[in-house]
């Protein structure tokens, strides 16, 4: 009988499938897959593909953090520059509308979202990430996930 061993490489490649379930899959021994597999060492090919898939994973969140960045510091700089506007009017006596608490509160939020980590602690974040990934690629059991949340403090994921 004519055993289709491509397709059967493909699929252990590509997927977290056993041997054994790809024996009960294909109708081939579950000892043959595992010989041929190991001749054509389709274990390395499919450690190279999950290598790929976490650093593209890696290398997608580093570049959705960016943009969030991005957003805030405009986001940021557009509060700032309505606020300088207002206070180039601003009588010191006040007008009635904003209390100075209420600006020098503006401007410490100001303050605070364009301080960002320093390169330091981010790329201690990318490198856990980066752990992270390459951990739940090691494992070969399915039902092992990794949560990756973005925008929070250590200290909060550590409660």
């Amino acid at each position: 009988m004519a055993y289709d061993f491509d397709a059967a490489r493909k699929e252990y490649i590509s997927t977290r499938i056993t041997y054994a379930d790809l024996a009960a899959k294909t109708g081939i021994s579950a000892k043959r897959l595992r010989t041929v597999g190991a001749a054509e060492k389709w274990r390395a090919q499919r450690d190279k593909i999950r290598a790929q898939s976490g650093q593209k994973a890696a290398q997608n969140i580093i570049n959705a953090n960016a943009e969030v960045k991005t957003i805030v510091i405009d986001a940021a700089v557009k509060m700032a520059k309505k606020l300088t506007a207002y206070l180039d009017n601003y009588d010191l006596d006040g007008d009635g509308k904003i209390k100075p608490r209420d600006i020098t509160a503006a401007l410490r939020d100001i303050k605070e979202l364009l301080d960002f980590k320093s390169e330091r602690d981010i790329r201690e974040q990318e490198a856990r990430i980066s752990k992270l990934i390459k951990d739940a690629e090691d494992k070969n059991d399915a039902d092992k996930s990794v949560t990756l949340i973005l925008g929070a403090d250590a200290e909060e994921l550590a409660k």
